[in-house]
C-alpha cells in the first residue's frame, strides 16, 4: 500500500503533471462533447444509420491517414522550429501549408467521387447523398490537420486546451443541426466538414500573436523535413489507425447492420477510455521532440511520462470493467444494452492500444522511423483471425487483443534496444 501512495504522490509531483492537467481538462471536456454527439446520434439516428455513421468514421480515419501524417510531423517541426526560437519560419509555414492543403481537398474530393460507388456497395450504403457529404468531409482532413498540430509543436497548453474544446462544440453543435433539419447521416458529416474550418480559424487566431508579422519564405529545409519524416509515418499512421478501425469495417461487412450498430456503440464507448488515456501522448511527443532536437538526455523524461500513462490507463480498464453498465447506460440509454456485454473485454485491446500508441509517438519523436516494421505482424494476425473467425463479436475482440499483444511486445522490445540519450 505504501508503494501504491508513494508511486502516486511522484506522478502528481512530475514536473509535467501540470502540463497533462491542463491538456486533460480539455481533452476530457472536447471528449465528453464529442461523445455527447455520438450520444445524441443513438438516440436521433436509427440503429442501422448509426453503423453507417460509425463505419465511414473509421473509413475516414484510414483514409485520412496521409493528413494526420502531415499533422504529426508538422508537431515536430514545428516542435523544432519553436526550439530554435525561428517564428518568422513559422509564419511562413502555416500560411504556405494553408493554401497547399486547400487546393489539396479539391483533388480529394474528385477521387472520393470516383471511387463513391464501391465504397457504397461494400458498407451496405443505399442513400447517395451520405457518400457525397462524406466526401466532402474527406476533402478538408489536410487543412484541418494543421489546427491541433501548430499549438501542440509551440506548446501552448492552455490554447491548446481550449482548442480541444471549442473544436468540439464546433463538432457538436454542427451535425446536430444538420440532423434536424432532416439530412440525417449527410447532416453530421456535412456539419463535421464546416466544424473543421471553424476549428481551423480558431488556431490562427490562438498562434496569430506568437508567430508575429516578419515571415521567412525559405522553406526548402523544413518541407524537405517535413516529407523526408511523413514517408515513414504515414507507414506507422496506416498501421496504428487500421489496427483501431479494421475491425469495425470488417464488422459492418460481415455482420448484420443491426448488430454491426451494437459494435459501434461498444467502439464508440471504449474510445471515451482511449482518449482519455491518450492525454499523456499528446504530451509526451512535443516535449521529447523539443529535447531531443536541443541534443539533451531525454531518458529520464520519457519513463516519468510513461509511468503517468500506465497509471492513467489503468484507472481507465478498472472504471471500463467494473461499470461497464452505467457507462452505456449515461451515453446511449437502453437502445445500446446490448453494447454493454462487450465492452469490458473491449477495454483490454484499448489498454493496449494506448501503450501501443505512446510506444510509436516516442519512436517518431527520436526519429527512429523504421517503428512501422512492428506494426505488420499484429496487423496480418488481426485482418486473417476476423477474416476466418467471425462467429460473433467475442470473435472480433479477441483477435484484436491478440494482434494488439504481439504489437506491443515487439514495440517494448524495440524500445529497448533503442538509446535514450543523445
Amino acid at each position: 500500500m505504501k508503494a501504491v501512495s508513494k508511486y502516486i504522490s511522484q506522478v502528481i509531483k512530475n514536473e509535467y503533471f501540470y502540463g497533462t492537467v491542463v491538456v486533460g481538462i480539455g481533452t476530457v471536456i472536447g471528449s465528453f462533447l464529442s461523445y455527447l454527439l455520438q450520444f445524441f446520434l443513438g438516440r436521433m439516428l436509427s440503429v442501422e444509420d448509426f453503423g453507417s455513421f460509425n463505419a465511414l468514421l473509421s473509413v475516414s480515419t484510414i483514409l485520412g491517414v496521409p493528413a494526420a501524417v502531415v499533422g504529426i510531423s508538422l508537431v515536430k517541426v514545428v516542435a523544432t522550429l519553436k526550439a530554435n526560437a525561428d517564428y518568422p519560419k513559422l509564419n511562413a509555414l502555416f500560411k504556405k501549408l494553408s493554401i497547399q492543403f486547400l487546393l489539396l481537398g479539391v483533388v480529394v474530393y474528385a477521387l472520393a467521387t470516383l471511387f463513391s460507388g464501391y465504397v457504397a456497395s461494400q458498407l451496405k450504403i443505399d442513400n447517395p447523398s451520405y457518400i457525397n457529404a462524406f466526401n466532402i468531409y474527406l476533402a478538408f482532413l489536410f487543412l484541418n490537420a494543421i489546427a491541433g498540430s501548430y499549438l501542440q509543436g509551440l506548446l501552448k497548453y492552455k490554447s491548446l486546451s481550449f482548442f480541444f474544446i471549442i473544436s468540439s462544440l464546433f463538432r457538436l453543435v454542427l451535425p446536430l443541426i444538420g440532423i434536424y433539419i432532416g439530412y440525417e447521416v449527410a447532416g453530421v458529416f456535412g456539419g463535421m466538414s464546416v466544424a473543421m474550418l471553424l476549428s481551423y480559424a480558431t488556431t490562427y487566431l490562438l498562434i496569430k500573436e506568437d508567430l508575429g508579422k516578419k515571415v521567412d519564405n525559405h522553406l526548402s529545409v523544413q518541407f524537405k523535413k517535413l516529407l523526408t519524416f511523413s514517408l515513414p509515418v504515414f507507414f506507422i499512421n496506416l498501421g496504428i489507425m487500421s489496427l483501431n478501425n479494421m475491425d469495425v469495417i470488417l464488422v459492418k461487412k460481415f455482420f448484420d447492420p443491426t448488430l454491426a450498430g451494437y459494435y459501434a456503440g461498444t467502439v464508440t464507448l471504449g474510445k471515451i477510455y482511449l482518449f482519455g488515456a491518450g492525454i499523456v501522448t499528446t504530451i509526451m511527443f512535443p516535449i521529447i521532440s523539443s529535447v531531443y532536437a536541443k541534443k539533451e538526455n531525454y531518458k529520464a523524461k520519457f519513463f516519468k511520462l510513461l509511468s503517468i500513462e500506465v497509471f492513467v490507463a489503468l484507472c481507465g480498464l478498472l472504471a471500463f470493467s467494473f461499470l461497464p453498465g452505467l457507462i452505456t447506460q449515461i451515453f446511449f440509454g437502453s437502445r445500446f444494452f446490448d453494447s454493454i456485454q462487450y465492452l469490458p473485454r473491449f477495454s483490454i485491446f484499448v489498454l493496449f492500444y494506448v501503450l501501443i500508441n505512446f510506444f510509436i509517438m516516442y519512436c517518431l519523436a527520436i526519429e527512429k522511423t523504421w517503428v512501422f516494421i512492428f506494426l505488420l505482424p499484429g496487423l496480418l494476425i488481426q485482418y486473417i483471425l476476423i477474416s476466418v473467425n467471425h462467429a460473433s463479436l467475442y470473435d472480433v475482440i479477441n483477435a484484436n487483443i491478440i494482434a494488439s499483444i504481439i504489437t506491443l511486445g515487439l514495440l517494448t522490445i524495440y524500445a529497448q534496444k533503442t538509446k535514450h540519450t543523445t
